[in-house]
């Protein structure tokens, strides 16, 4: 259950072709149940859903967040369509998305966020269960791996010359190929 940071309004960003109920649970199934484990009981995934589901249809009237219950789904749509073990970020249809708050304004999710990053880690959300929206690291930029805020469509890796992390691109490599390059990650079979 998210906590409002400053005002939402649960019907902004949820008319819609699909209702964001079933946009959330879709994304659900496609996230976490196509490639999810057999051993994981059926009671805990039910739990799991019902509070997954509450948190993406709240994200969705959140001040500043301009993500769609279209967008939701069409997100789930291309996840079905990947190999499991991909991150859902980086797949087009589920690319993080820039919101309408400027730099330094309370946030709960980066969708609210114009840099698409919210920093629940940041000195300033301490105690009150919000974040703060900030500037994203360029492409290059030096990161932490522990509080990323890589500008949309880069990820925090290990640079190859130096001990230092970088906001870079990721790429995958099918199963078996060398993934000796920081940046890549293995598609999982």
């Amino acid at each position: 259950m998210l906590l409002a940071c400053g005002s939402s309004d649960p019907t902004s960003n949820t008319s819609a072709s699909v209702t964001a109920e079933a946009a959330c649970e879709h994304e659900f199934r496609a996230r976490f149940e196509r490639c999810g484990s057999d051993d994981v009981a059926p009671a805990t995934t039910a739990s799991a859903r019902t509070r997954y589901v509450e948190s993406c249809v709240g994200a969705l009237g959140l001040s500043g967040s301009t993500r769609t219950a279209d967008e939701v789904d069409a997100c789930a749509k291309a996840v079905e369509e990947e190999d499991c073990g991909e991150l859902p970020k980086l797949l087009p249809a589920c690319a993080p998305k820039a919101g309408t708050l400027p730099p330094g304004s309370a946030c709960n999710v980066d969708a609210q966020c114009q840099g698409g990053h919210c920093d629940l880690l940041d000195a300033q959300a301490k105690g009150r269960g919000c974040g703060v929206c900030v500037e994203p690291i360029p492409e290059g930029g030096p990161c932490d791996p522990e509080r990323p805020a890589c500008e949309l469509g880069t990820l925090c890796f290990s640079s190859e010359a130096s001990p230092e992390t970088v906001c870079r691109r990721a790429r995958y490599v099918d199963e078996n190929a060398s993934c000796a390059r920081l940046d890549t990650l293995c598609k999982r079979a």
